[in-house]
Order: structure tokens, then C-alpha cells, then sequence
């Protein structure tokens, strides 16, 4: 079976931002029903960032901690950090 492992950040309510916002995805490759398999996401400064449309709009760091949750959907995750 193959399939698509997702990477969402959740930031801090204050910030304004949707709830869980898609960062990265990555598709295995065909697995047998009893194996596993490892991936790797790297993350940017701008996946931890979100956009000010202010005067001097840009991308700000988000400074309150954020979450990182995986899964195969929004509502699937499985894994937080």
C-alpha cells in the first residue's frame, strides 16, 4: 500500500492563522501490510512563518511555540511535536 504522509504546523491561536496549515508531504513507496518505513521532512524558517500584510508587509517568525503534527490528512494526524 502506498501513502501520503502530511506535515502541518499548528500555530498558537493569536497568530490569526487557520488551524493546521500544510507544510510539506511526502508518498512512500509500496509497503507490505506489516512494514514500516522512515521519512524525513526538513523544515524552513518560512514554514514556521506567516505572512503580515501591514505597511511593511512580509514573513514573520512565529515567536509562540508551535506544534507539528503529522498524518495522513487534517483530521487523520497521528504524531505531535
Amino acid at each position: 500500500r502506498i501513502a501520503v504522509v502530511q506535515l502541518y504546523v499548528h500555530f498558537p491561536p493569536q497568530v490569526g492563522e487557520p488551524e493546521l496549515v500544510l507544510r510539506d508531504f511526502e508518498k512512500t513507496r509500496r509497503l507490505e501490510p506489516s512494514e514500516a518505513t522512515n521519512l524525513e521532512f526538513t523544515l524552513s524558517i518560512r514554514d514556521l512563518s506567516t505572512w503580515s500584510g501591514g505597511v511593511q508587509g512580509g514573513w514573520q517568525l512565529c515567536e509562540d511555540n508551535v506544534t507539528i503534527v503529522i498524518g495522513s490528512s487534517s483530521r487523520g494526524s497521528r504524531l505531535h511535536a
